[in-house]
């Protein structure tokens, strides 16, 4: 099992080394979740985003969303996000995002695998775009340890510029406290709605509180 996580990290990490514009960002957040019904959770989100090489603000986002367990494999969920983009003369836009997702999840041994389709719509007054996004994950869970390594997959596509995103994801999650949990990932970014897009490369951190 160390030498498939290895060869996944080898293959992301040296992917990096031959991609000729880049940007390597910090994304940062905190989760707060609660139980409001037998099956349905509410999670409000605070997030963060750095850029050109991890020192300039760009992204500020409020987030939250509710989700609805249909039964261990299938859950519904539904969100608002609020976003604040910087440009680099320190004037801001805000933008609106609404999203709706469909879960499935599936065990095998130690493995757990996830299936994300999320459908969102984000802009302002001068215009929405409407965004396909789909994510392919799965953790491992580690015996006698409480570390989840994790690793993801997923593209955007929309109806201007088709497929014009991918994400891939490598990182780890694990309880730090009682009802705390950190994640920490590395990531890498491929945009293809411009040219001359720089790949960018993200070191993301997540702190997760349930009450």
């Amino acid at each position: 099992m160390k030498k498939i996580w290895i060869s996944i990290f080898l293959l992301i990490f040296c992917s990096s080394l031959y991609s000729q514009e880049n940007d390597f960002q910090i994304w940062s957040s905190f989760a707060l979740s609660d139980r409001i019904t037998y099956k349905t959770d509410v999670t409000v989100k605070f997030g963060s985003r750095f850029r050109e090489n991890g020192y300039l603000l760009y992204k500020s986002y409020n987030d939250i969303k509710l989700r609805y367990k249909y039964n261990r494999n299938i859950s519904l969920g539904c969100g608002y996000r609020s976003i604040k983009v910087w440009d680099n003369h320190f004037s801001f836009e805000n933008r609106n995002r609404y999203y709706s997702d469909l879960y499935l999840k599936n065990k095998y041994n130690r493995f757990t695998f996830y299936l994300r389709n999320r459908c969102q719509k984000q802009g302002n007054l001068e215009g929405y775009l409407y965004t396909f996004r789909q994510e392919w994950s799965f953790k491992y869970n580690i015996r006698n340890n409480k570390i989840n390594p994790l690793f993801a997959f997923e593209y955007f596509y929309n109806e201007i510029h088709k497929i014009n995103k991918f994400r891939y994801t490598f990182g780890f999650s694990s309880p730090f406290l009682k009802s705390l949990d950190l994640s920490l990932s590395y990531r890498i970014q491929q945009d293809y709605s411009v040219k001359n897009a720089d790949n960018i490369f993200i070191l993301s951190t997540k702190i997760s509180y349930k009450f």
